[in-house]
């Protein structure tokens, strides 16, 4: 019997206090987890709308640079224009003079420089491997140079791993020529020299229409033997500032047909004629833009003056 009001006089206490604690806990109270900020490695974009690319980097190279720079081709062939063009550095936002991190240089071709370098009419660098192609769109090719990273800078292994994540991600650019749609004529005329003894006059009449081009050309020569008249129709398109025309013309009684390639002078006082060498393919006479090639001048003139 006092074992069993021993037991009660401890039960009891427990039990209120029991109650107690029951009564004032707060009974709805969600204890959350601590969640720790997640660290994310959010990529850069660098964005150009000149030649329609962008380039992602990692965040570590929050703070990049953009230098402008050209390359220039060292000619393998008698062809008398220079070849050069735009390249870009992608320079390490930790570069320094004392410390130069590795860029990431990226050369930019059109696509007509690209094929030319690829049929080895130049080179740009005196390393025995060529620029590697990176990517391409409707106008440009873009490329990194012969043994970029050979001068292992500091940071160099980071710039070859962004390569590795195909960076650069490309899209086509509208064709903008400068000839505004009309019609519009050109004159040209070369006076005889003991070198080309024939005095060559030529009128180019034609009209642009978005990027179709029409018109007429006539011209003679007068020479030491020959003494000759020609005219006939030009048809074709305009590429940016290519114009890239069929003459077809009659000269002696005898029809002819002709591929010619012109390009609009920057200041729109003409067009100039690039005279490559003539190949005949398909019964037409095309040129060989493997060679060597002259210029012919085309000055604008007034339409009147072909009365």
């Amino acid at each position: 019997m006092k074992n069993h009001k021993l037991i009660f006089g401890i039960l009891i206490p427990v039990i209120i206090l029991g109650f107690i604690v029951y009564l004032f806990y707060p009974k709805n109270k969600i204890i959350s987890p601590i969640n720790n900020p997640v660290q994310t490695d959010t990529p850069l974009t660098y964005i150009n709308t000149d030649y329609g690319f962008t380039f992602s980097l990692p965040n570590n190279w929050k703070g990049y640079s953009i230098i402008k720079n050209n390359w220039e081709g060292s000619l393998l062939n008698n062809k008398t224009a220079k070849e050069t063009g735009p390249k870009l550095l992608i320079r390490n936002p930790n570069w320094t003079s004392a410390t130069p991190y590795e860029d990431i240089p990226i050369m930019i071709f059109t696509l007509e420089q690209w094929n030319s370098y690829m049929t080895e009419n130049f080179n740009v660098s005196a390393a025995p491997i060529p620029a590697s192609e990176i990517a391409r769109n409707n106008l440009y090719v873009f490329a990194l140079p012969p043994r970029w990273d050979f001068d292992y800078s500091k940071g160099f292994e980071d710039a070859e791993n962004i390569l590795k994540n195909n960076p650069m991600k490309v899209y086509n650019l509208e064709k903008i020529s400068p000839l505004k749609n009309g019609r519009q004529c050109y004159a040209y005329n070369h006076e005889a020299t003991k070198t080309e003894p024939y005095t060559v006059n030529e009128f180019i009449d034609m009209t642009v229409s978005g990027i179709k081009v029409n018109g007429t050309k006539k011209g003679n020569q007068k020479g030491p033997d020959m003494t000759n008249g020609y005219t006939g129709t030009l048809s074709g398109s305009l590429n940016a500032d290519k114009i890239n025309l069929i003459f077809s013309y009659i000269i002696e009684g005898s029809a002819n047909k002709e591929k010619e390639i012109y390009q609009v002078k920057k200041d729109l006082t003409g067009i100039e004629k690039l005279r490559y060498p003539l190949i005949e393919k398909l019964g037409m006479l095309v040129p060989d833009t493997s060679k060597e090639f002259k210029t012919m001048l085309y000055a604008r003139v007034g339409c009147e003056a072909s009365n």
